[in-house]
């Protein structure tokens, strides 16, 4: 099986595929070992002399073969690995030992035998990869980042992410003509009919009727039949009536436990959550895209009293 690469493969990158057919026939001298055993040929490509250090972060292709030459992993034709945390690895035939040993520009190819993985993973190998046999990852250091700037990376990241929700939220909530309260958080919510019981407390029974959107107008879930059946999404098979949960307790997203803390029972009120108190970079199914600001038309219907 060939690796179907895409145009834009870059010639070290190419290189680095094609190396393991001219590798296998270098004496086996040039070859080295790692003190658990795994089988490499480093490829110094940078000129680099900092290696890689436990606790940096590595972006890297990687291609895998089996015995067979059969490619099992081609992150050329998916996009690299990002960012992966370089950790002292329990399984002595992991690959993540060969880190160290190398450099940002570097490339490398690797021998696990399958016998060692599988007496230290503790699993059975597929039937692709037979005893007494090896895989072959054919690694390509990309990037390499210290702990230090990955943070200051992803602080960063973050608070571009954060600002860029709270213009989305001003804009939709300008546009909507409300002004709505601004917490700490991020959280934004509108009142748009007072409710007159109390205050829900942490670890009380709340029931809330909900429309949730996103900024598009998109409904993507609703507690409401008749919200469903006017927006095509009714579902015959699942209840439909006040969602239950308990406050605080982390059983839905934390703009939830956060916003209806905030609305005494019988409120009516929109809460506008931004992505990191909702789904985050993960999004949440087809409906939900990543870094989605939330936005959910809430009735705050009763409160019980927490159970002892």
């Amino acid at each position: 099986m060939k690796a179907n690469l895409p145009l834009f493969v870059t010639m070290i990158g190419l290189l680095a595929l094609l190396w393991p057919h001219a590798l296998m026939g270098q004496n086996a001298s040039e070859w080295k070992k790692t003190p658990t055993g795994l089988e490499y040929l480093h490829i110094p490509m940078s000129g680099n002399k900092k290696t890689i250090q436990r606790g940096d972060y590595v972006t890297f292709h990687v291609l895998l073969k089996n015995y067979r030459d059969s490619v099992l992993m081609n992150s050329y034709e998916r996009g690299p690995i990002p960012d992966l945390k370089v950790e002292a690895p329990d399984n002595p035939a992991d690959v993540s030992q060969i880190f160290p040993y190398l450099a940002e520009g570097d490339s490398v190819v690797v021998k696990v035998s399958v016998d060692s993985l599988a007496k230290y993973s503790h699993r059975a190998m597929p039937d692709f990869t037979p005893p007494g046999t090896s895989l072959i990852y054919h690694l390509k250091i990309l990037k390499v980042k210290s702990a230090l700037a990955f943070e200051e990376e992803k602080n960063a990241a973050e608070a571009a992410q954060k600002n860029q929700e709270k213009a989305q939220i001003e804009e939709y909530a300008q546009k909507k003509q409300w002004k709505p309260v601004v917490l700490p958080s991020g959280l934004q919510y509108v009142v748009l009919q007072p409710g007159t019981g109390p205050l829900p407390k942490a670890g009380e029974k709340v029931e809330v009727h909900y429309v949730g959107k996103l900024l598009n107008e998109k409904i993507f879930d609703t507690s409401r039949e008749e919200v469903a059946k006017a927006n095509g999404q009714y579902n015959p098979n699942r209840p439909y009536g006040p969602f239950s949960f308990t406050l605080g307790r982390q059983e839905v997203i934390a703009g939830w436990d956060e916003g209806l803390a905030q609305l005494p029972v019988g409120t009516k009120a929109v809460l506008l959550i931004p992505s990191a108190l909702g789904y985050g970079a993960r999004g949440a199914g087809r409906d939900i895209p990543p870094y989605s600001v939330l936005v959910f038309e809430v009735e705050l219907v009763s409160v019980k009293p927490a159970q002892p």
